[in-house]
C-alpha cells in the first residue's frame, strides 16, 4: 500500500499533494530539482498526462523518474491521447515500476493545444 493511500483511506489528516511540473527537456537535472523543492511538502505529487493537450515528456516516465527521487506519484492518465490497450499498458508498465497511483481523466480538449490536426480517442 503506497503511503499516500494509507493516509487517506486510514487517517483523518489533511493530505496535500501538488502537480509535478512538465518536463520537455534539462532531463534529470530538472527532475532532481523540482523533486528537491516538492518532496518537504507533499506526500504524493501528480505526473500529468500531456497536460493542455500539449506533448511533454510521458506520464510513465515522468513517474518513473519522480519515483526515482523520492517523491510518491499519482501518474495521471487521459484518454483524449490514447485508446483502452495504449491506457492499459502504461498503467502496467508503470506498475513494473511500482507506480501504485493512478488518476484517470478525460484530458484537456485538444483545441487547448498546439497540434491542430490532433484528434481525441477517447475509447
Amino acid at each position: 500500500m503506497s503511503q499516500f493511500e494509507e493516509l487517506i483511506t486510514k487517517t483523518k489528516e489533511q493530505v496535500f499533494t501538488a502537480e509535478f511540473p512538465v518536463i520537455d527537456g534539462e532531463g534529470f537535472a530538472k527532475v532532481e530539482k523540482y523533486a528537491k523543492r516538492l518532496k518537504p511538502w507533499f506526500v504524493a505529487v501528480n505526473a500529468t498526462d500531456n497536460t493542455a493537450a500539449h506533448a511533454h515528456a510521458s506520464n510513465v516516465a515522468s513517474a518513473i523518474a519522480m519515483k526515482m527521487h523520492g517523491i510518491e506519484p499519482i501518474m495521471q492518465v487521459v484518454c483524449r491521447d490514447k485508446n483502452r490497450l495504449a491506457i492499459q499498458a502504461d498503467i502496467v508498465g508503470a506498475s513494473l515500476h511500482g507506480i501504485e497511483n493512478i488518476c484517470a481523466l478525460t484530458g484537456d480538449d485538444v483545441t487547448a493545444g498546439d497540434e491542430t490536426e490532433a484528434r481525441r480517442v477517447h475509447s
